[in-house]
C-alpha cells in the first residue's frame, strides 16, 4: 500500500467523523505527513469517543458540540476513585493503598520507579484533579500538579483522622468535588465546635497554598466567598509531588484524556469562563493544542507575563494590571448576580 493510499484512508475516516466531504479534508491535509494525520485522527477520536465508566452502558461516537453535562459525567473515571474513599483513610492511608485513576497505574508506577524521591508521586493520599467545580466556575486556573508539603501533608491528615466529624466533612468535600457536584473551592467554614472547621483543616493540610495565592484579589476588594464560589483549579497532573517533573514524552494518561475532555466541554458550553495560566504556559499550550488557539483567539486565556516569578499568585505582577483588573471585574459581577 502506498503512502498516498494510507493518507486517503485516514482522510476518509476523518471525513466520516466530521461529517464532511472527503475532497475538502484531503485538501486541508494536502501537505501533512502521515504521522500528523494519524495524530489528528487520534485527537479527534478522543474527543468524540464516549466511554462510560459504567461498563453496562454503550460506547458510541458523539460530536463534542452536542455532548451534554451528563455525557461528560458518565465518562468521569474519578467516580471510581471516589468509590474507594472509605471513611477517612484516604486523607493519608497508612496501609499503603494507592488512589489512582483507572488506567493511569502502569505509567505512574513506572514514573515513580525512575525518578528521584522529590519528584515521585505520593499515591497513598487523595489526588487533586481539580478543586472547585470547573463546570460552574467563571475563572479557572490551569496548574501543573499538587505540591506535596512535609510535614503538613502527612501529619495534619493523620491528626485529623482522630477527629472523625471534621475528617468526614473534608472527605465528603473531596467526594462531591471530584464527582463535579460541589460548588465551592473550599469546604464549609461554619461548624467550629472543635475550635476549627473543615475549611481550616483542609487549608492546614495544603499549607494554606491557594488561600495565599488569592490574597491579591481580596486586597482588591473581592469578597473571599465570591472567589470560592466562582473559581476552580485544574491540574495538568492530579498526583502530588514535592517537585514537578514531566511524564515521558508522548505519554497521555487516561486521567489527562478526561481533563482535556472537561476543558473542551467548558470551552464549548461556558463561553463566559476564562482560563488563567500562572505558570507552565508551554506545557498547557502543547497539551491543549488547537483548544488553546481557540481560547486565545476569543480572549479567554490569560498567561502569566514573561520573566515573572511563577508562584501562581493571581496578582498584577504575574498577570499584568489590565488582566488582573479584568479578573477582579468578573468576580465583582458574580457578587452582584
Amino acid at each position: 500500500m502506498t503512502e498516498d493510499n494510507v493518507k486517503h484512508t485516514l482522510n476518509i475516516l476523518l471525513a466520516e467523523l466530521w461529517g464532511g466531504r472527503i475532497d475538502t479534508v484531503e485538501s486541508m491535509h494536502q501537505y501533512w505527513t502521515i504521522d500528523r494525520i494519524i495524530d489528528e485522527l487520534f485527537s479527534h477520536l478522543l474527543r468524540y469517543y464516549h466511554l462510560p465508566i459504567d461498563t453496562s452502558k454503550p460506547h458510541y461516537l458523539k460530536d463534542p458540540m452536542k455532548q451534554t453535562e451528563q455525557d461528560l459525567k458518565e465518562t468521569n473515571g474519578w467516580e471510581k476513585v471516589v468509590a474507594e474513599f472509605h471513611g477517612n483513610a484516604a486523607l493519608y492511608d497508612l496501609s499503603g493503598k494507592e488512589y489512582i485513576y483507572p488506567g493511569d497505574e502502569e505509567f505512574i508506577r513506572e514514573f515513580n520507579e525512575t525518578h528521584k524521591d522529590n519528584e515521585r508521586f505520593v499515591l497513598n493520599t487523595v489526588p487533586y484533579p481539580w478543586l472547585g467545580n470547573p463546570l460552574k466556575a467563571k475563572v479557572i486556573v490551569l496548574s501543573q500538579n499538587p505540591g506535596w508539603v512535609e510535614p503538613a501533608g502527612r501529619v495534619i491528615p493523620l491528626m485529623l483522622q482522630h477527629e472523625p466529624r471534621i475528617a468526614e466533612e473534608v472527605m465528603e468535600f473531596f467526594r462531591r468535588t471530584f464527582c463535579l457536584e460541589y460548588n465551592s473551592f473550599m469546604p464549609e467554614d461554619w461548624n467550629k465546635s472543635l475550635g476549627f472547621s473543615a475549611r481550616d483543616a483542609y487549608n492546614a493540610m495544603s499549607d494554606w497554598y491557594w488561600k495565599k495565592r488569592f490574597h491579591f484579589l481580596t486586597d482588591a476588594g473581592v469578597n473571599e466567598e465570591t472567589i470560592y464560589k466562582n473559581i476552580a483549579v485544574i491540574q495538568y497532573l492530579p498526583y502530588s509531588s514535592i517537585n514537578f517533573a514531566p511524564l515521558k514524552k508522548g505519554v497521555l494518561l487516561p486521567s489527562q484524556i478526561f481533563t482535556r475532555r472537561l476543558i473542551d466541554f467548558i470551552r464549548l458550553n461556558n463561553p463566559e469562563t476564562i482560563f488563567i495560566v500562572p505558570r507552565a504556559v508551554n506545557l498547557w499550550r502543547e497539551f491543549l493544542g488547537n483548544k488553546w488557539t481557540s481560547l486565545e483567539k476569543d480572549g479567554r486565556i490569560i498567561p502569566h507575563l514573561p520573566n515573572t516569578y511563577r508562584a501562581q499568585y493571581l496578582s498584577p505582577n504575574c498577570l499584568g494590571q489590565e488582566q488582573f483588573d479584568k479578573i477582579v471585574k468578573i468576580f465583582n459581577s458574580c457578587a452582584n448576580e
